[in-house]
């Protein structure tokens, strides 16, 4: 069982809150007062596109399923194999 929370899972609590009818105090979505609020701003404001992974991964597989994988994830010192986010290089680095 996980010690201390990761940023996935507490994204999920919050947005379990959410969903639950409960406000969050997540700094992410602190914002919002209902899950529908947060579906809208992650699917209409071009704003809110950074949301739509979260509001995807939950509304397909719910939070608890997504908390319940998380907290079976090994601390990375520990994990056999690690997974980074691919960054693209910004414009103008001389990258192409």
């Amino acid at each position: 069982m996980c010690q201390s929370p990761t940023e996935p899972a507490t994204n999920t609590l919050a947005a379990r809150d959410l969903k639950e009818g409960r406000r969050t105090t997540h700094p992410e979505l602190v914002l919002f007062t209902i899950w529908g609020d947060l579906q809208d701003y992650a699917a209409y404001d071009p704003a809110g596109r950074d949301l739509q992974p979260l509001v995807d991964l939950v509304d397909t597989h719910g939070a608890d399923a997504i908390l319940t994988a998380v907290d079976h994830l090994a601390p990375e010192d520990q994990a056999e194999v690690t997974v980074s986010p691919r960054t693209r290089p910004k414009a103008g680095n001389g990258h192409r």
